[in-house]
């Protein structure tokens, strides 16, 4: 989670994208992949180190030579969050 922080300061496009892709594969893509993505909300009871992480701006997949943050595939563009 360190590193996640480091890159969103560092205001680096494709160091964060690549950092906060594989939080979103870590923790959010089996729950996704597991219901089929067949629902338009979430509700997250964070704790701990991952409290730390802005989940609707994880990436969900590479776009390819983004130097721009406006281009990347955010998780929280299809999907409602509720922080709990």
């Amino acid at each position: 989670m360190k590193l996640y922080q480091e890159e969103l300061l560092a205001n680096n496009p494709v160091a964060y994208q690549n950092v906060s892709y594989i939080i979103y594969q870590s923790f959010f893509a089996p729950v996704i992949n597991e219901f089929k993505g067949d629902f338009k909300h979430l509700m997250v009871a964070s704790d701990g180190l991952i409290s730390k992480v802005g989940i609707s701006g994880l990436v969900t997949d590479i776009v390819e030579n983004s130097n721009d943050f406006r281009h990347l595939n955010y998780f929280g563009k299809d999907m409602l969050f509720k922080m709990f």
